[in-house]
């Protein structure tokens, strides 16, 4: 149980979403290649709600995909398209480790005391 409980800390600190600051840094040096939409201040909102989620390794990766593969700066589902299989893989192994972990303690004998 230990070793789950170790893996599941690790990948919860790799889960935990970047700082929004560190994340709009991130966006912004992208679109200093792509220039400044014209709506940028009325759609800013929409394309910080699609990498709040996300940590800092992961946004880091996903724009430097769209760098890689976009001719124009995405809109924020095509943001979300982008993101690494990494962090979904990590969502799913974070979510099989619980459940694994549940199970696990659901299934521990009950250990009687002498005072109970």
């Amino acid at each position: 149980m230990a070793v789950i409980d170790r893996t599941e800390k690790q990948l919860t600190i790799l889960m935990e979403p970047a700082d929004p600051r560190e994340g709009a840094a991130v966006m912004e040096h992208t679109l200093e290649l792509y220039g400044m939409p014209d709506n940028w201040r009325r759609t800013v909102e929409f394309y910080l709600e699609v990498i709040e989620d996300l940590p800092l390794d992961i946004i880091i990766d996903t724009f430097r995909t769209i760098r890689r593969t976009s001719k124009w700066f995405p809109k924020p589902s095509e943001i979300r398209d982008a993101i690494s299989s990494v962090f979904w893989q990590r969502k799913i192994a974070l979510s099989r480790l619980r459940v694994m972990r549940g199970r696990m303690e659901a299934t521990q004998p009950v250990v009687p005391t002498l005072f109970g």
